[in-house]
């Protein structure tokens, strides 16, 4: 597997996406954030994300350049259409208009209907705390899910993203709904691997190790019945609520020629509405210490908050370079090929 410096994976990741008639600014956006997710391990939204992303701009499921407006507002709730647009650019424009008017409110709350895949969630919810204020965000996916007892998708793996300030960097929760995301089982089908047991079921409702059977099939929820109240929560908010689509109304991201639109809920709440920020940010590091300082079970070495792992990873692929595992950097020639793109040295086979 090759690494590669992510200065230049994310500089001909924008012209790839260029190339496929993304603008070049937004081009750029999408780059950034995938190297981002790359970076921080989020492998499933990272790089190899690119090709895909390029075929949506070409056929039509990605509309750019971008084109957002304005459908209600109070001073601390906006809704905001995207015009099936670039994900990644209507997600750093309402994360930052909700920052804007917490700021100055306390609290603010925007939401998006014909939105777009956003990537990797937290990429939204840290810009915020390192801004100093909580940001809490949601989306809604292609139908993954059942519901408990069910054998039909009838939900997505809706993930949802909370970050907040704290001493250092933010402390990060980003999940989804299921046991794994999709693009984890993409990314192992091309590994050629099997996957983990309790991970998925096929579309007859069984138990599957099987990635093919896994993608055409159904991936289990988190917690069980649990998992299934979670993503019904967030398709209500993040697609009912903003007046989005929901459920199986909700475009499949491999459907390159269909619009997602995906909805998204974007809140922030401002520290300082609460309580003095340093007093804040004192008390979520004290809180973080005495969890990572807390007794261990035999043979574990550290224990973690969330975003300690992967602000670890980040530290690595900065100094090592992104990797690229074959498929990832095959997926990367060929659409370089098919957009008539030069392959780099460091990419070519």
């Amino acid at each position: 597997m090759e690494h590669a410096p992510a200065p230049v994976v994310e500089e001909f990741g924008g012209r790839l996406l260029a190339a496929a008639g993304m603008t070049p600014e937004e081009s750029r956006t999408v780059a950034r954030h995938v190297v981002w997710a790359s970076l921080r391990g989020v492998d499933s939204h990272g790089v190899s994300r690119i090709p895909l992303y390029a075929q949506r701009v070409r056929e039509g499921g990605i509309v750019s350049p971008t084109t957002i407006e304005t459908v209600s507002e109070t001073p601390a709730v906006v809704v905001l259409d995207g015009g099936d647009g670039v994900g990644q650019v209507i997600g750093e424009h309402a994360v930052d208009l909700a920052v804007d008017r917490a700021r100055r409110l306390g609290v603010a709350a925007v939401g998006v209907r014909h939105g777009n895949h956003l990537g990797a969630l937290a990429a939204y919810t840290h810009r915020a705390a390192e801004r100093g204020v909580i940001g809490i965000a949601m989306t809604n996916a292609s139908p993954r899910i059942a519901p408990t007892g069910g054998a039909e998708p009838l939900l997505g793996n809706n993930p949802w993203s909370v970050a907040v300030p704290s001493p250092g960097r933010p402390l990060v929760v980003d999940m989804a709904t299921s046991v794994a995301a999709l693009g984890k089982v993409r990314l192992i089908q091309q590994r050629g691997e099997q996957l983990p047991e309790g991970w998925a079921r096929d579309t007859d409702g069984l138990p599957t190790t099987d990635p093919a059977a896994a993608i055409s099939g159904l991936l289990e929820p988190i917690g069980g019945h649990k998992g299934y109240a979670i993503s019904l929560v967030v398709d209500l908010l993040a697609g009912v609520l903003t007046g989005s689509r929901d459920g199986p109304d909700v475009g499949v991201l491999t459907d390159a020629a269909r619009t997602g639109g995906q909805g998204h809920l974007f809140l922030a709440l401002s520290v300082e509405a609460f309580l003095p920020a340093g007093d804040y940010e004192r008390r979520v590091g004290e809180v973080a210490d005495r969890l990572r300082s807390s007794r261990r079970s035999p043979g574990v070495d550290a224990i973690h908050v969330p975003g300690d792992i992967e602000d670890g990873v980040e530290r690595r692929r900065r100094a090592d370079g992104v990797p690229l595992p074959n498929g990832v950097a095959a997926g990367l020639r060929r659409t370089a090929t098919e957009l008539r793109v030069d392959v780099p040295d460091w990419l070519a086979a």
